[in-house]
């Protein structure tokens, strides 16, 4: 499914903020996409660290653990692999294209992902190359990524988020919404 026009409209903003919205699109895919596959998310941020324009954090709590070990770490390690690529898809969907060097760490996580797939799973053989670590990277990118994000509802989600980064800068989430199923897996995350 491609992504309607009317969903890839961006809210009115002040001028020389295209750069932000960016970071904010960024971000807000690895978010949508860590929900909707499970994981523990703490924030969501656009507020600059050092060379790093923003950051999504996971929970690295005991209620997280539980999470990964009744996923399996194969599914752990696939959904962590999906929400690695989700930033910079997201950042090509909504600007045709994504900043290379700045996406550089995403996907140097997902070859990462990759490698711990190879060792718990069967998907993957054990040793691979550089290109062939790539090329699965690519075939997840464009042939599961994409499409995830563009999916209208999913689409939605990410550009609501982004543009409540827009806003708040920095969103910390209510642990309790973790209880609950329905809001992981069909509804825009609460915040607090």
């Amino acid at each position: 499914m491609t992504i309607k026009k009317k969903a890839r409209e961006k809210p009115a903003r002040p001028p020389g903020d295209s750069q932000l919205y960016s970071t904010a699109i960024h971000e807000a895919g690895h978010l949508v996409l860590a929900l909707r596959l499970g994981l523990h998310v703490d924030e969501v941020s656009i507020v600059p660290r050092g060379r790093i324009a923003g950051y999504v954090s996971l929970f690295h709590d005991d209620l997280a653990r539980e999470a990964r070990e009744a996923q399996g770490p194969e599914a752990w390690f696939r959904a962590k692999l999906l929400m690695h690529l989700a930033g910079p898809a997201a950042e090509g969907l909504h600007c045709g294209g994504f900043d290379a060097k700045a996406s550089s760490s995403d996907f140097a996580r997902a070859r990462e992902m990759i490698k711990h797939l190879s060792v718990v799973g069967d998907s993957f053989p054990r040793s691979m190359s550089r290109r062939q670590l790539d090329d699965y990277v690519s075939g997840y990118y464009h042939h599961v990524v994409v499409p995830m994000l563009s999916d209208a509802a999913c689409w939605q989600q990410v550009v609501e988020v982004a543009d409540r980064l827009m806003i708040d800068r920095k969103l910390r989430f209510d642990r309790s919404s973790w209880i609950n199923d329905q809001i992981l897996a069909q509804q825009t995350p609460r915040c607090r």
